[in-house]
């Protein structure tokens, strides 16, 4: 009797039902991983180039022409000026790495070392022909720096703009943000399957349930998210200000980008205060006060002028390359 009246509590069927779904979750997450290892040891460039083109959302023939090729001028561009980011960017960890060793701080000491690694690494540039003004770094294919062409051609961004943007999502590979960025997904999803798992997928409730679930949980993305982009724009700078590049000039990028996002908003339906709440990056018009605030403190550092003021003989970006490259 007494087994009988727990079997049919509704508490405990619930329960029941949400171990039921994470141990099925569980099962299929590692049947997806173990495929995907056994995958990647077979042809590991394989699966690097299809996920490549997949992160562009391209298929089919064609998908080969939208990515450029290494001689044309538009990835030597994009391609130089990573190289100058990505040198200052390992004289920035070996300046941390011995700043918490002096600190003997181990697990920071640590950090900046296991970055300090990634650098040295083979890094490419993917500068693809679509119109999308965007750039990004993933996870899913550490070492890239993924650049969209409308960055050159709709935003016509300069040398020293596309310094800043290079900065930034090299920054964000630095901070350590693309790998928390994928873990709080993993697991900001998991929680929100076993929330869902708890309620009676039918009827009004229900359906309102999911939403204000799905919905805390872009709030809590989009919260990590803002203050993830904070964090590397202030690196970002430091990164290009070191490079020599003027980030004065450079952070107007985001003037830019503010216009355009003006002009291409056409939907009225959202709240600013919403939009504010649920977008991933910082209100343009605060970021462009915060970095040019920055840009002007990095541009007062004498040292750093002085330094740079004697790199002028030659102000092209390969140029600047070869003096840090030591070519």
């Amino acid at each position: 009797y007494m087994f009988h009246r727990i079997a049919n509590n509704q508490y405990f069927r619930r329960a029941l039902r949400t171990g039921r779904v994470v141990s099925l979750t569980y099962v299929v997450y590692m049947c997806g991983q173990q495929d995907g290892i056994s995958m990647y040891a077979r042809n590991p460039k394989g699966v690097e180039r299809d996920l490549l083109f997949t992160l562009l959302g391209e298929s089919g023939d064609s998908k080969e022409s939208i990515v450029h090729h290494w001689t044309t001028a538009e990835y030597q561009r994009v391609d130089s000026i990573t190289r100058m980011i990505l040198t200052v960017a390992k004289k920035h960890c070996q300046e941390k790495i011995k700043e918490y060793s002096t600190l003997k701080s181990v697990d920071e000491s640590n950090f900046w070392r296991d970055k300090l690694w990634l650098l040295n690494q083979n890094w490419e540039c993917v500068v693809s022909t679509k119109s999308e003004v965007n750039a990004f770094v993933t996870a899913l294919l550490p070492c890239k720096v993924f650049v969209h062409g409308g960055i050159l051609s709709v935003l016509d961004a300069s040398d020293d703009e596309l310094a800043i943007i290079l900065a930034h999502e090299i920054s964000h590979v630095l901070l350590g943000h693309v790998d928390k960025a994928s873990t709080h997904s993993a697991l900001i999803h998991g929680v929100q399957l076993v929330l869902l798992s708890l309620v009676d997928p039918i009827g009004i409730f229900s359906l309102c349930f999911e939403f204000a679930v799905d919905l805390l949980r872009r709030l809590v993305m989009a919260s990590y998210s803002r203050q993830h982009e904070i964090e590397a724009d202030t690196l970002g700078v430091k990164l290009a200000a070191g490079a020599c590049f003027n980030v004065n000039e450079g952070v107007l990028v985001f003037d830019k980008l503010q216009k355009l996002s003006k002009s291409k908003e056409v939907s009225t339906s959202n709240s600013s205060m919403a939009r504010f709440w649920l977008d991933s990056h910082p209100a343009s018009s605060d970021r462009l006060q915060s970095l040019q605030l920055l840009a002007s403190q990095h541009m007062k550092d004498t040292a750093l002028m002085a330094r740079c003021g004697r790199m002028r003989g030659d102000l092209s970006a390969v140029g600047l390359l070869r003096h840090y490259m030591g070519l």
